[in-house]
């Protein structure tokens, strides 16, 4: 695994954290939604 994969994937874990903290938060289902998005690319 390459350095920026790892990278992204912390950020993606990050948001998992923070969606975790903001359940119900339109802001953070938003960014979470993005993260999903950039794996798939």
């Amino acid at each position: 695994m390459d350095e920026k994969k790892f990278v992204r994937l912390s950020q993606i874990l990050a948001f998992f954290v923070e969606f975790a903290k903001t359940k119900g938060d339109r802001a953070g289902q938003t960014a979470n939604g993005q993260a999903l998005s950039n794996v798939g690319k």
